[in-house]
């Protein structure tokens, strides 16, 4: 059967491709996310293979240009992405064929390294480490705005519903009832299908800070690390004399500001994903940004935030883009802003990657991590040195 499948080189046309990426990934986006996300400025329009079936598009990953610059050298590589294979035709060896494709065309092209984003314990990180692959964690953060709504979706990502736990709640989870403060749902309802009669239910408070904490304990490599950082962590100080703005449109006068501080902040950095002035522009450009954040000191911009919306199944996810800050007194009324402008869309939570821990109202997530396979460059410094590196990165 697979002699009639093909991989082919290129971009498949528009309409199938974001059939099958929707199909794959819930709710990946439309064509003008499609466009932005393919077309970056200093690089090539993004490739990769598809696999083709009798004229139909079953297959596809992504190949993009990227680079990290640094004061004593930096990078030009690839990272793959959006790999996915259409169901009815999974576990016939297809992902290891493109796979395989895409990264000895990434060798050939002469790129530094082949690199991609995964997550912990998933396959494709386990895969990388059986084959010698490299990785470093990325400093991401988490900030639970509506516990209501956040609870159920870790809870369904945890949870292996033919378990023990699955079964004690079925059983038993229709009579206890979460309360957090504004929400309140039983919990037999982080299950799909529930059995269970109710009957009379106790309700528990679970505060915020609470569901923060099981957030991150679920999301940590580390329990003991984990408690050692919400005992002892906090904000890193008051925002002192700086102005928050938040602007839904950019100027030319913005832009430049924001290059500016870019390149004053990422100096500091041993290395740093490019954010040249093309670079910054694009950012801003993302289809779904509704807001960029700006903190001020005597009319001089000290940081930046642009933010945009991503909607999942059950949840409104806003994501900061970048956090560009010149000390830790723009930082935490960056914080702030960010949260105010979140919670007036009504976000149920907040997603960014900071070298500065925001505190114990963000939960730290350690599973998500950038892996490479070198293609004879020492790669060493990217595991160790001081990276800048934000979620418009990944995306």
């Amino acid at each position: 059967m697979q002699n009639r499948y093909r991989v082919v080189r290129g971009l498949p046309d528009e309409e199938p491709l974001l059939d099958l990426l929707n199909g794959c990934f819930e709710r990946w986006g439309d064509g003008r996310f499609l466009n932005w996300k393919y077309t970056r400025p200093g690089a090539d329009t993004a490739t990769g293979y598809r696999i083709v079936r009798d004229g139909d598009l079953v297959g596809f990953r992504g190949m993009f240009e990227r680079v990290i610059e640094g004061e004593t050298g930096g990078y030009e590589f690839h990272v793959c992405g959006d790999a996915c294979i259409a169901a009815g035709h999974r576990g016939q060896g297809l992902y290891s064929q493109i796979r395989k494709a895409t990264e000895s065309a990434i060798e050939r092209d002469g790129s530094d390294f082949c690199s991609l984003f995964t997550r912990k314990e998933h396959v494709p990180f386990e895969v990388g480490l059986d084959r010698g692959w490299n990785y470093r964690t990325l400093p991401l953060y988490l900030r639970v705005l509506s516990p209501g709504n956040v609870i159920p979706h870790y809870a369904r990502l945890a949870l292996d519903e033919s378990g023990v736990v699955a079964a004690i709640l079925d059983r038993f989870g229709g009579r206890i009832t979460l309360d957090t403060g504004g929400d309140e749902f039983r919990l037999d309802r982080l299950l799909d299908g529930s059995t269970g009669d109710p009957g009379r239910s106790i309700s528990i408070p679970f505060p915020e800070r609470a569901t923060t904490a099981a957030v991150e304990i679920a999301g940590s490599d580390s329990l003991g690390g984990s408690l050692r950082r919400r005992l002892s962590s906090g904000r890193p100080g008051p925002a002192g004399d700086v102005e928050i703005r938040t602007r839904p449109t950019v100027d030319e006068d913005l832009l430049g500001s924001m290059a500016t501080l870019y390149d004053e902040v990422t100096n500091e950095y041993d290395l740093a994903f490019r954010r040249s002035i093309a670079d910054v522009r694009h950012l801003l450009d993302h289809p779904r940004r509704f807001a960029v954040v700006t903190a001020r000191r005597r009319d001089r911009i000290v940081g930046a935030a642009p933010v945009v919306l991503t909607e999942t199944a059950d949840t409104l996810e806003a994501w900061v883009l970048d956090t560009v800050v010149a000390d830790d007194e723009a930082f935490v009324a960056l914080l702030d802003g960010v949260e105010e402008v979140a919670t007036a869309r009504d976000a149920d939570m907040l997603l960014m990657m900071s070298d500065v821990d925001p505190g114990r109202e963000w939960a730290r997530i350690d599973k998500q991590v950038l892996m490479w396979n070198s293609y004879g460059v020492n790669t060493r410094p990217l595991e160790t040195d001081s990276l800048f590196i934000g979620l418009y990165d990944v995306v």
